[in-house]
């Protein structure tokens, strides 16, 4: 058996897959960008450099990618600066800007429903990762749309308090 290593050369030769393994490549670096500015880290710079090559790669094939994906980061940090506390309102947000990529990559065969899934699916991950982040984010003080201003134990408790307020 053969092992698959991102590092190589891809071995489909498919526009789709070259597409999607650019758009993940680009989403990687914003995701990156996005946990240095709120939390520099030692790892975070060593996955941006050991990625770099990539990163440079991608963005120079599909430079409208990292715009749209740079835009929706750009916006879930301003509404994070602004104390914004809808999650959900923030996950499709940015949603939207990572769904017109995604429509992009499935082509004739996208629509708007389409998208509205790749949006919607994108705010249920961003409310799944900010409850997951919980702990974290209240230890290193940074944001995040759950976290109340008194009062806050552990994730367990906090969800366990409320966990109707995340099922809307």
């Amino acid at each position: 058996s053969r092992r698959i290593c991102v590092l190589e050369k891809p071995h489909a030769d498919s526009d789709m897959m070259e597409k999607m393994a650019a758009y993940t490549i680009i989403l990687t670096k914003w995701e990156l960008v996005d946990d240095d500015t709120d939390k520099p880290s030692l790892k975070t710079k060593t996955i941006s450099s050991v990625l770099s090559n990539a990163i440079d790669k991608a963005v120079d094939m599909y430079p409208e990618y990292d715009r749209l994906v740079g835009d929706a980061f750009g916006r879930l940090h301003a509404l994070e600066l602004d104390g914004c506390k809808d999650a959900r309102m923030m996950g499709l947000e940015f949603g939207k800007g990572l769904a017109a990529p995604l429509g992009d990559i499935a082509g004739d065969f996208t629509s708007p429903a389409l998208e509205n899934l790749f949006t919607e699916l994108t705010a249920a991950v961003y409310i799944m990762d900010e409850i997951d982040d919980l702990d974290d984010d209240f230890m290193d003080g940074t944001y995040n749309p759950f976290l109340p201003e008194t009062g806050y134990v552990n994730a367990r408790r906090f969800v366990d308090s409320d966990i109707y307020r995340f099922a809307s």
